[in-house]
């Protein structure tokens, strides 16, 4: 029987490379990089420039500027 998924002493998968790891035998997360998070962070710097700015973040508008 499997532990529900909200479980304290379930493990945590910080990406859904970390995630595949816990769940396939022989699969070595270290030699693979997941960008989900990069991603995430660019869309929201774009949506929401101002909070990117005073969070120090670059926003692909302030690259485009300095070009």
């Amino acid at each position: 029987m499997s532990k529900p998924i909200g479980s304290r002493k379930a493990a945590t998968a910080y990406s859904d490379i970390d995630a595949l790891a816990q769940h396939v035998d022989g699969f070595d997360a270290r030699h693979y990089f997941d960008q989900q998070g990069e991603v995430e962070t660019r869309a929201a710097a774009q949506r929401w420039p101002l909070l990117a700015r005073m969070m120090g973040l670059s926003t692909d508008v302030d690259t485009a500027k300095q070009a």
